[in-house]
């Protein structure tokens, strides 16, 4: 089987981890893989597609815009090659576009549209390509069922395969201690950590809004922003200006450290749809056995099964931010219990072997 796995992206992010995470695998199955990503801007996604062994396919696939130049010349290029592949697994509107243009009305290869957000379901033009495309896949059953009611799309074509995390990788027996001892946190206190980019709409100001109200209810409590961006300084005067410099701490970008990281923490926060709707942040907390506190956003509990797994704020404000951490933040056992069953669910459902599995075996379906 020859693949080819299309990201219109430029950097190592969001949805362009799936992609490569899904052809690196599909690769060690045994899949004839080729990636197609952005090559405009430069990024660092090819570099990573590169040391991991992936051949690139030499086309455009513009980032920022559409351009028509860079476009024609990918249409052109791809029309004369796709009849090579089986199928292709789309990441993006742009190379959906482009791909879907270059095949023209042959039958092959079959085009695969993988969805990772819900604005992906509701932009222009989105039900006139969606009528060219032989299968979805969608990262929680909710995005499918959008798919169905808006679209009419067959039930058949639609393949739900959350999110996969490396579970050797992150996983519940790491020591995150040295966390607490570089930012002077008490062994004792429990920390709510935050995973996120620090740019707008990300939560970081509604969490020092409702450390500010907890300071005296939950006195231990402390929180730390993982991450760092272009909010950074204003995060950090707002900080200051609320009297917390000893309750919040921004940790910065931790790498390869991150598993270390969230199992340092006791509680995670997803506070806003992330650019992969599947929520990879907190796929990769329970992974550590930590449970998330989010709003409904993307598909997390079509994965994870609420107050059981992760826990529901019914709404991004920092009122309600911390009533909820004043009652899970107390309630060790009751954390340590739904970090249990999260890492439990994600054993059972998001290995990358078993999404790698599921996909192989949709494409082997639809083009049978």
């Amino acid at each position: 089987m020859k693949i080819v796995v299309a990201a219109a992206f430029h950097n190592y992010t969001g949805p362009a981890i799936t992609a490569i995470t899904e052809a690196i695998w599909l690769k060690t199955m045994g899949v004839d893989v080729k990636m197609a990503i952005s090559q405009k801007p430069k990024g660092n996604l090819a570099e990573r597609a590169k040391s991991a062994g992936l051949q690139i396919l030499n086309v455009n696939l513009y980032r920022k815009r559409f351009n028509p130049v860079d476009s024609l010349s990918d249409i052109k290029m791809l029309s004369s090659r796709l009849q090579e592949f089986d199928a292709v697994i789309s990441h993006h509107s742009n190379d959906h576009w482009i791909f879907s243009l270059a095949r023209g009305k042959r039958r092959a290869p079959i085009i695969v549209r993988e969805i990772h957000r819900s604005d992906e379901l509701k932009r222009p033009f989105t039900k006139s390509i969606f009528k060219k495309t032989d299968g979805f896949i969608v990262v929680g059953e909710s995005f499918g069922k959008t798919l169905t009611d808006r679209f009419s799309v067959n039930p058949d074509k639609i393949l739900a395969a959350p999110l996969s995390v490396d579970t050797k990788k992150f996983r519940p027996d790491l020591d995150g201690s040295t966390y607490k001892k570089q930012f002077n946190i008490p062994v004792q206190s429990p920390v709510i950590g935050l995973v996120s980019r620090i740019k707008e709409n990300r939560g970081h100001e509604l969490c020092v809004k409702a450390a500010k109200i907890v300071e005296n209810r939950v006195p231990n409590v402390r929180w730390a922003f993982i991450g760092r961006g272009e909010l950074q300084k204003q995060i950090e005067n707002l900080i200051m200006q609320m009297g917390l410099k000893e309750k919040i701490t921004i940790w910065g970008f931790v790498g390869d450290k991150l598993p270390a990281a969230i199992c340092a923490c006791d509680l995670m926060l997803l506070l806003s749809e992330p650019s992969d709707g599947g929520c990879r942040a907190a796929i990769e907390a329970a992974a550590c056995g930590k449970p998330t506190l989010a709003p409904k956003v993307g598909t997390l509990f079509d994965v994870l099964e609420p107050e059981k797994e992760a826990f529901i704020l019914n709404k991004p404000d920092p009122t309600l931010l911390a009533k909820r951490v004043e009652e899970l933040i107390p309630n060790n056992n009751l954390l340590k219990s739904a970090g249990a069953y999260a890492r439990t669910k994600v054993e059972m459902n998001c290995t990358e072997p078993n999404r790698t599995e599921k996909i192989v075996d949709f494409i082997k379906r639809l083009t049978s």
